[in-house]
């Protein structure tokens, strides 16, 4: 009765320290990942302040808040025209003279530029960069803030369905290729590594020949049908006709290549000693794969596929433009095309924030899948 009772108890114990251990653990995961958030935001800061220093090293920042005075001004007096219907136009030039040089001091730019800079570096980090001179949102507004927010989406949709499709596909092609090595289709692979010299754009335009032109399957371009489709059922099938090619072009001109990287890397790991082991004890050879072969490589691997989607969102230019695609690479297109310098600066600064949370998520995986990371700030091998 003595030795069970003290079982009993000794099973509690060992409950509570348990309890205490996933509590001090996630205690420990949730301060890790609030100071790592908190770095990369001053990095981004940092980085948009720089952004700042160089862009008004040609006076662009002071244009901007310039044409924004001015503009407010050409609406002013639109506004009050009627107030005004008698003036001279020397009356009207001095009037607007004087609402100029109130509104600049308001503004700050009699000061300091090291003084306007943070000023600038305030609007930037909010997006609060003015309103774009060549552009404007579906409802008409020309603030960069609302351009991005309504371009933002579209390439989000694009990438994020490239990389899923590619994340699934590869992986499951390399692992089948890492069982057959030196088979046909193994061979194959290899051949056709060397097409992914080509960009997306490349492909997407003989892409839009063949399902578009010569077969009419698909439509050249934009994101929907027109006129747009009521039935919710038809609006996703038409949203994914359009979204079919983009994303082809994106998945085949990395496609030979990535499976050609995977498959050597994967190779190398099937040759540890762990991996022998593990076929000697007889597990399936499903599980080896999974557990003992892809578990170990996939942070490696995800952080090639989150960098090269960094390298996509800011190379996306050319792609959105051939497919007529609304999103941040047609924008940063017209705005170079036009000397949009607020869209400009202002996609610059979303790219800075869109890489900070690329980061971020990168770390959150590696906590998730790898579990030699430790978030101990006392460990040496801390992340």
């Amino acid at each position: 009765m003595y030795r069970e009772e003290e079982t009993a108890a000794d099973r509690l114990d060992i409950s509570g320290e348990r309890r205490e251990v996933r509590r001090s653990g996630l205690a420990r995961f949730a301060r890790y990942f609030f100071f790592r958030l908190l770095a990369l935001f001053l990095a981004v800061v940092v980085a948009i302040y720089l952004l700042v220093l160089i862009s008004n090293l040609g006076g662009y920042l002071d244009e901007i808040v310039e044409a924004q005075i001015w503009e407010s001004i050409g609406y002013h007096m639109l506004e009050h025209r009627d107030r005004m219907i008698d003036w001279t136009a020397e009356e009207r030039m001095e009037y607007q003279q004087q609402m100029a040089e109130a509104m600049m001091r308001g503004r700050g730019l009699h000061q300091p530029f090291l003084l306007r800079s943070f000023y600038y570096l305030r609007d930037a980090v909010t997006l609060d960069l003015g309103r774009a001179r060549s552009m404007r949102t579906l409802r008409g507004d020309n603030h960069v803030r609302a351009i991005i927010r309504e371009r933002l989406p579209p390439t989000l949709q694009l990438m994020l369905s490239y990389l899923v499709l590619s994340l699934l596909m590869t992986l499951v092609i390399s692992l089948y290729l890492t069982r057959s090595h030196g088979s046909l289709f193994d061979r194959f692979v290899i051949l056709l590594a060397p097409s992914s010299a080509a960009p997306p754009w490349f492909y997407g335009m003989f892409f839009i020949i063949i399902f578009a032109a010569t077969l009419g399957w698909l439509p050249y371009g934009g994101i929907m049908d027109h006129p747009v489709p009521e039935n919710r059922f038809f609006y996703f099938i038409s949203y994914l006709r359009h979204l079919l090619l983009p994303v082809l072009s994106l998945f085949v001109s990395s496609f030979f290549i990535r499976i050609y990287n995977l498959r050597t890397f994967f190779m190398i790991y099937a040759r540890e000693e762990y991996v022998d082991f593990a076929r000697a004890k007889g597990l399936p050879e499903k599980t080896i794969e999974v557990k003992h072969i892809l578990r170990p490589t996939l942070p490696p691997v995800i952080t090639n596929f989150a960098l090269e989607l960094i390298t996509l969102w800011m190379g996306s230019i050319i792609l959105e433009q051939i497919f007529d695609w609304p999103g941040l690479g047609q924008m940063l297109f017209h705005a170079a095309h036009r000397f949009d310098t607020a869209l400009l600066i202002g996609s610059q600064v979303i790219y800075a924030y869109m890489l900070a949370v690329t980061v971020f998520l990168l770390d959150l995986s590696y906590a998730i899948l790898d579990p030699r990371i430790k978030m101990n700030n006392n460990s040496k091998n801390n992340y």
